[in-house]
């Protein structure tokens, strides 16, 4: 998941004071606008879901939605991407919701041992009284202005008419600043945002750990643990960038299958890296030597990029092959499914294949069964036939810039297929491919990624996805799975924009029915606000009921307002697996049985 800052906007501001334009004088009002970022925090294949643990363990996966969750004095304390809730200890009941959006830190309170959040409140009403005292403050500069000028008017004596100018001066500068400052807080949603968060009164919330807190650390680490949760929520999740050469190298953080190489991933949440301060990062690949490295723990780093030539084993190791070999099957799916995308041209090369399709250059496995990277069109900074490289080819170089590691390139190798083909005509097809490129690049204006269209096979779920609560699917991805459920039902799904989606993430239609649907894929309770939100948008989006489906439960809130006549239906986990065992994964294994 890129960084963004959301901004809130001010409406039916009260009008303000301005005062003539005796100059331009320059302005400067102090804001600053710092750097913030959310992310989501990506599963591993390698671990099992534990229902109602509410003590954290180390071998839970991290779950899309919900970083961490443990049982305190007051409550269950939860960490999703976007909030931190306390429900009561049997996790039935929403007791307390903190936006992180209005959280300035976290950190362990070493005189009381607990976990202590400075929340911001009143942010509002402190904004409204800071609007009314600059407009207070407006309308004294201008009394006092038009005293002066009264002055100004009756004075003779040279002199003191230069003194009276000057202080008109000052008093005028005063009031340009002051009225641009009110006119920025009137209309620009950066300046209203960061105003309201520099008036916001701070607020103590702790959180006590019971005394007979068991784990595999003590209170004062689990703390510690959580204050970097909610911090790195804050400042935004860390993200790694590694590169190898030759491709398909497994990636391991403290002993967990991220993916392989060429992969980008965001940090995850470790007890074990948080309390050493670092991640201890494997690289390996079958017939060449491992690689081993640490990145640090440390916030407000950026990301992380590493570039590694695998060095091959002197001598074959037949024993490191099959355990590499074992652990391909607990590997990330990397499939593509290209149908869905308008390809232009393919080129082949000699370690992967380029696609180029209408918006976005796809990089993909020399079988073109492994999706590898891509490139928007609208982010390559210049391509060129580089003839500095010599690697039985000239190479073409691709300069592109990546969000959140800046300027990286990508060199490309057409294949000669064993000197089949002429060196001329290598050199014609790298300067067409070049010429084209550099044409996709003036005309697009795409520098975001689109998102990866998984190949059909992606979306077929088994019966361990049932058990695992379908852990190895992505947001979106679970999303879509959910579309796929509903049109097996008989339903026209669309797929509401990522961002900005009013708690809606799917339409359903069909006949008169159209239900606005909201998914969860959490491992706690979902609560009343999050029902409340997409009921809010049901009517937004034209639907005539609304639905929450979630891989988790809900809470009483929750299912009191479905009891007391709301039009919302509300699937809990067991309700969900129960349809997806009875619509695509029984149509699925019966279809089989009868081929």
């Amino acid at each position: 998941m890129d960084p963004s800052t959301e901004h809130e906007d001010v409406n039916n501001s009260p009008d303000h004071n301005t005062s003539p334009n005796l100059d331009d004088s320059p302005i400067d009002d102090g804001f600053e606008i710092p750097s913030m970022s959310s992310s989501v925090i990506a599963g591993s294949d390698e671990t099992q879901i534990q229902e109602k643990s509410y003590e954290y363990n180390s071998n839970e996966p991290y779950s899309y939605a919900i970083d961490r969750k443990t049982l305190f004095s007051d409550g269950l304390l939860v960490l999703s991407s976007q909030d931190l809730i306390l429900y009561t200890s049997d996790e039935r009941d929403e007791l307390k919701r903190i936006p992180l959006s209005s959280i300035e830190s976290a950190s362990f309170n070493m005189l009381w041992k607990n976990l202590e959040v400075k929340r911001r409140i009143n942010e509002e009403e402190n904004f409204v009284r800071y609007i009314e005292s600059r407009k207070n403050k407006l309308t004294q500069l201008n009394d006092e202005f038009a005293n002066q000028n009264f002055k100004l008017r009756n004075t003779r004596v040279r002199n003191d008419r230069a003194l009276i100018k000057n202080k008109m001066a000052g008093i005028y500068n005063e009031i340009s600043t002051i009225s641009e400052e009110i006119r920025q807080l009137d209309t620009d949603p950066t300046k209203i945002h960061f105003r309201k968060r520099k008036e916001a009164d701070i607020k103590k919330e702790t959180f006590k750990l019971p005394k007979d807190f068991s784990s595999n650390h003590d209170i004062k680490s689990e703390c510690k643990i959580w204050a970097y949760a909610i911090n790195r929520r804050i400042s935004g999740i860390p993200k790694m960038k590694i590169e190898t050469h030759p491709y398909s190298a497994i990636v391991k953080i403290n002993g967990q299958i991220v993916g392989t190489t060429p992969i980008v991933t965001e940090l995850p949440l470790f007890d074990e890296a948080v309390l050493n301060g670092k991640y201890d990062i494997e690289v390996i690949k079958e017939n060449h030597k491992k690689e081993q490295f640490q990145v640090a723990t440390k916030l407000g780093k950026g990301s992380f990029l590493k570039q590694i030539e695998l060095k091959k084993l002197d001598k074959p190791d037949i024993t490191f092959d099959e355990y590499v070999q074992s652990l391909r099957g607990k590997l990330p799916d990397r499939s593509i499914d290209l149908t869905s995308y308008s390809t232009e041209r393919e080129i082949e090369g000699l370690g992967e294949v380029l696609v180029l399709t209408r918006e976005t250059l796809l990089v993909l496995s020399k079988d073109r069964q492994e999706y590898l990277f891509e490139i928007p069109y609208g982010s390559v900074n210049e391509a060129k036939y580089d003839d500095r490289f010599l690697r039985g080819n000239k190479a073409i170089r691709i300069n592109y810039n990546e969000r959140g590691f800046g300027e990286q390139f990508f060199e490309f190798w057409i294949d000669d297929k064993n000197g089949e083909v002429s060196k001329s005509e290598i050199k014609h097809r790298s300067e067409s491919l070049v010429e084209l490129l550099n044409r996709k690049r003036k005309e697009c204006d795409l520098t975001d990624y689109p998102k990866l269209v998984r190949a059909q096979k992606y979306f077929v779920i088994t019966p361990n996805d049932l058990q695992n609560n379908f852990q190895r699917f992505e947001p979106f991805e679970f999303e879509r799975l959910v579309g796929k459920l509903f049109e097996k039902k008989g339903y026209k799904v669309e797929v509401t924009k990522k961002t900005g989606d009013l708690g809606v993430d799917l339409l359903a239609r069909a006949a008169n029915d159209t239900i606005a649907i909201q998914v969860k894929h959490w491992q706690a309770s979902v609560g009343g606000p999050d029902v409340h939100k997409t009921l809010g948008s049901m009517f937004t989006y034209g639907a005539n009921r609304a639905m929450v489906v979630t891989t988790s439960d809900f809470t009483k809130q929750a299912y009191e307002i479905q009891r007391r006549g709301a039009p919302v239906d509300l699937w809990n986990g067991a309700k969900l697996r129960e349809e997806f065992r009875q619509h695509l994964l029984d149509a699925i294994n019966y279809s089989r049985e009868k081929g």
